[in-house]
């Protein structure tokens, strides 16, 4: 039987990921020769090229180089750290399409629904097409294939020989425990900075100590350094650091590590309490800078010299997880917080989100502007509320319901009814089911209004990340209605949606 002209395309970061999270992310890598000979029963491999993120996976490189693979690096192109790869996949595959017409296979190695158009196109042309994925895939995404893979099936993986590995990889000696925690502590204590927890096995400071590939029965590095006592130093954020020097804001390849002033210097276990006094002054020095400027000020331009910088630096001993949280607690009942930005609703309105966001002007009349938009002002937060949803034409449930209702979409979701008409019958049903009343029209309006709000479904989404996305566009409605709210209100707004068991 003649093999098929194919040309295989991988992205790594998503099989890689998804792979690791079956335990089998090692074996991908380890037995490239054995899943490709497995596909190469049936194809030639004509054009072979993988995507990868080169500041996370450049060690995997080379087995890929010694198979032949071309390497494409795709480095982040965002300050939240999402590559271009699907797009770059996306792209030379349709070129494929165009100049090597002797193609007759487009393999697409990924788990990542946003193929489709991809490999449907292909179909269109005439070509057959194939996937192979790990973890969970969309049934559109796998209906467009002519044949599909599982990655635990093609590596001759399966949950039994998962368990009798787990069932047998040894415990983590308490010599080589101690041996790690004194070797790590002392190398910190030595380079006085934070360290990203990918470098520690590379840069010298587990030296005569071997890691072996089980780690003991520890998913990834970062959870066997969860299992070692290296007081005072801490494990988030991909970095082992000491918390009485240093903070880290955001994540790895974007951290900014924040090194504490003398007065932020405190020990782990120390909480402080932002006191009256604080609150009053901070909210007196932004009162005064919005006022002598005449514009907003976004909380990035407070972080460095001024009253703000060392609550802001030390927010989490104060209690806050966020920057905005922190802003919260604050006097500031004339102000209000969107976007990163603190302001004066009276004199600017501010839409969409940072970094693209608007800020307009407004008239120093601020009955005038109400008349010139045809509005009546409104005061109360639960008529600010019911406005807002009016105009997105959804009911003001209590918090009861509109926690049931993403909580439910989230399993319609997992269960991957991504067709709005198909999920919305879902959710009216099973809440309905619970005792509760809605309507479907209700429902399509909130997936429609969370597909506007620019939120993409896929298998992560669970109830908070759901309810969230809908406050988001929930916010920028109020901005664009000039209904702004307060930084109180936007908390009791929260707090509305967000049950406390989320």
């Amino acid at each position: 039987m003649s093999k098929l002209n194919s040309a295989l395309f991988i992205d790594f970061d998503n099989i890689f990921i998804c792979a690791s999270y079956e335990e089998i992310g090692h074996l991908f890598i380890d037995k490239i020769s054995s899943w490709l000979k497995e596909l190469s029963q049936t194809r030639h491999f004509n054009v072979k090229q993988v995507y990868m993120n080169p500041i996370s996976f450049s060690q995997y490189r080379q087995p890929f180089l010694e198979h032949g693979f071309k390497v494409i690096d795709c480095p982040p192109v965002t300050t939240l750290g999402k590559t271009a790869t699907d797009q770059e996949i996306a792209v030379d595959a349709t070129m494929c399409l165009i100049t090597q017409p002797h193609i007759e296979e487009y393999f697409i190695m990924s788990a990542d629904a946003d193929f489709t158009p991809v490999l449907r196109n292909a179909r269109a042309l005439g070509k057959q097409t194939g996937i192979s994925f790990a973890g969970k895939a969309s049934k559109c995404y796998l209906s467009v294939a002519d044949s599909v893979y599982k990655l635990n099936e093609l590596i001759g993986y399966t949950q039994n020989d998962l368990h009798l590995e787990l069932t047998h990889t040894p415990p983590l000696p308490k010599s080589v425990k101690h041996k790690l925690e004194s070797k790590l502590v002392s190398y910190l204590a030595t380079i006085k900075k934070p360290i990203y927890i990918g470098n520690i096995t590379t840069n010298g400071a587990l030296e005569d100590i071997e890691i072996p590939k089980h780690r003991w029965g520890f998913k990834n590095f970062t959870q066997l350094l969860k299992h070692l006592n290296l007081h005072p130093y801490k494990s988030d954020s991909s970095y082992l650091y000491d918390p009485a020097y240093h903070a880290i804001k955001g994540n790895y390849p974007d951290a900014q590590i924040i090194t504490l002033t003398p007065s932020n210097k405190l020990n782990n276990t120390t909480k402080l309490v932002l006191c009256d006094t604080d609150k009053s002054n901070i909210a007196d020095w932004l009162n005064t800078q919005i006022t002598l400027t005449n514009k907003p000020i976004h909380v990035s331009n407070c972080i460095h010299n001024t009253p703000l910088s060392e609550f802001i630096a030390a927010r989490k001993q104060y209690g806050f997880k966020t920057i905005s949280l922190l802003i919260a607690s604050l006097k500031l009942d004339e102000l209000c917080y969107h976007s990163g930005y603190i302001f004066h609703p009276k004199k600017h309105l501010i839409t969409g989100a940072h970094p693209n966001c608007v800020i307009i002007n407004l008239p120093h009349d601020e009955t005038s502007n109400s008349q010139a938009l045809n509005e009546q002002p409104v005061t109360s937060l639960n008529d600010k509320l019911q406005k807002v949803l009016d105009r997105l034409e959804i009911p003001l449930f209590n918090n009861n319901v509109f926690t049931r209702i993403f909580s439910v979409l989230s399993k319609g979701i997992a269960l991957s009814l991504y067709c709005p008409k198909a999920l919305s019958n879902f959710v009216t049903e099973e809440v309905v089911k619970s005792g509760n009343t809605v309507k479907t029209k209700h429902i399509e309006n909130i997936i429609t209004h969370l597909q506007n709000s620019g939120h993409y479904f896929s298998d992560n989404d669970c109830t908070k990340t759901l309810t969230n996305a809908f406050l988001k566009y929930l916010r920028e409605q109020c901005q664009a209605l000039n209904i702004p709210l307060t930084i109180k209100e936007q908390v009791q707004v929260k707090s509305f949606f967000i049950a406390d068991k989320l």
